[in-house]
């Protein structure tokens, strides 16, 4: 796994980490570690295709591909295409997009993945 700093406000730091900071044990599924030690799944949640579409700025950017949802925008000033490749997608189905991309970079996806295409198969709760 890999851990993943973040700002945590009202909770003390873990270890040597400032206190304005906690860390987040990510394991190689996607899944996080609880404080018990116990790896939570993540379950995902269904959107709507209307949802979805209303995600469709530089601030608030998701696409999706294959029934998957992905909040990429974190990713816009980090991807390799540039900002428009991503912004000119946002709220739209990327799957072709997808298909372009090595096994890799596809892998890789999944650390955006937010949800699923409601109507398009897996679990909508969230644990």
């Amino acid at each position: 796994g890999k851990e993943v700093k973040g700002r945590n406000k009202g909770r003390e730091g873990v270890g040597s980490a400032p206190e304005n900071y906690f860390l987040v044990l990510i394991t190689r599924e996607g899944n996080q570690m609880g404080e018990d030690g116990v790896e939570k799944k993540k379950v995902m949640v269904e959107y709507s295709l209307e949802e979805i579409r209303k995600h469709n700025l530089e601030t608030d950017c998701w696409i999706m591909a294959y029934g998957k949802v992905y909040d990429v925008t974190r990713l816009i000033s980090n991807h390799p295409g540039g900002k428009k490749a991503l912004i000119s997608h946002a709220g739209k189905d990327c799957t072709k997009d997808f298909d372009f991309h090595s096994r890799k970079a596809q892998a890789d996806w999944s650390v955006y993945q937010i949800g699923r295409v409601e109507g398009q198969g897996g679990s909508c709760a969230i644990m």
